[in-house]
């Protein structure tokens, strides 16, 4: 069982079918209406799950996860329906294509309970306490815990810089509003490609929940149910720095100050 009973489905499966033409019109009006500070190539909204714009997250979540894990408008309505009312969405923009690069969504506890890596671990194959994992990893308040619930990047933006580029963003970002807004735990369910390279080659300091092993999810092999300590962020990644050989510190240092520092992070423009 859950902590909190999970709330009722919210979107229908219309709202992540992907329109390409439709959400490049819909990524333009955003831009025009709510205007970018700055000159960065990027941009960033925080999209309400309110707002119209929000579905355009969604269908590039969509896009995302059908190509790499055969998740169909059908299996993301299904799987995160019951999150939509407590999701708001990190959209990143290409500012000089007005085209979207990337979204995370970030689903934010409600009554106790109600994210959704806490939810999942309590089914097969992990069978975990949520209760006993919030315990362990102190999460001691759910309002003070985001679930990080997706990261996709559009195939446009693939290829090592490219993505990498986008992802870090969107890692910086979401690191620095969770400062803003005083949560001071994330939990996740990563893809072991994507855990791999925050930890071991970023050294984000991501743990697997109550030492849990790999498992299948949503197509995705070997994906981790992750907690990370926002305090213990800045502090890890200035020692995984200090423990780099000079080659591979000149190749990630601008990539690791992106996220401890946020120097060059897009500012973020919140959409109700």
């Amino acid at each position: 069982m859950s902590l909190a009973a999970r709330p009722v489905r919210g979107k229908s499966p219309e709202a992540y079918r992907p329109g390409p033409q439709d959400d490049q019109e819909r990524v333009r009006e955003l831009m025009a209406t709510h205007a970018l500070p700055g000159d960065g190539a990027l941009g960033c909204y925080r999209i309400a799950d309110s707002s119209p714009y929000s579905d355009v997250a969604r269908a590039l979540e969509c896009t995302v996860f059908a190509e790499a894990f055969g998740n169909d408008p059908e299996v993301m309505a299904e799987a995160y329906g019951p999150y939509e009312r407590h999701s708001t969405f990190l959209l990143l923009v290409d500012r000089k294509q007005q085209l979207a690069a990337g979204t995370m969504r970030i689903i934010m506890a409600h009554d106790g309970g109600g994210l959704k890596t806490l939810d999942n671990i309590e089914d097969e194959p992990l069978r975990l306490s949520a209760a006993k994992a919030m315990a362990v990893h102190g999460i001691d308040d759910p309002s003070k815990c985001w679930d990080l619930g997706t990261l996709a990047v559009m195939p446009n933006y693939r290829g090592q810089s490219a993505e990498q580029a986008v992802s870090i963003s969107l890692l910086g970002v979401m690191y620095q509003q969770m400062g803003r807004d005083g949560i001071d735990h994330g939990v996740a369910i990563l893809g072991e490609r994507v855990y791999r390279w925050l930890t071991r080659v970023l050294g984000v300091p991501f743990h697997p929940i109550l030492g849990s092993p790999p498992f299948d999810y949503l197509g995705s092999l070997n994906s981790r149910a992750a907690h990370v300590y926002r305090p213990d962020f800045a502090p890890a990644l200035e020692a995984h720095m200090r423990g780099l050989s000079p080659e591979v510190l000149r190749m990630l240092e601008p990539q690791l100050t992106r996220l401890i520092y946020g120097q060059g992070l897009p500012p973020v423009v919140d959409v109700e």
